[in-house]
């Protein structure tokens, strides 16, 4: 297992970087490390994809928290 917000040993490894919901699981604290190590694992001009989580949320009024 490897630590997603610091993805050590990974660098310039990837050509298409994917995330599916970690990012809207990570604390507030933990979000820019993360994105951090998503930018270093990736080859330099390579794709990098977050897609948002949109599941209704009543503390906010149905918007998802993070965008």
């Amino acid at each position: 297992m490897v630590d997603a917000t610091s993805l050590t040993g990974y660098e310039n490894r990837f050509d298409i970087l994917l995330d599916s919901g970690l990012y809207h699981c990570l604390s507030a604290d933990d979000r820019p490390a993360y994105v951090s190590a998503l930018a270093r694992a990736a080859r330099s001009g390579r794709l990098k994809y977050l897609f948002p989580d949109t599941r209704f949320d009543a503390r906010t009024q149905g918007r998802s928290p993070v965008r």
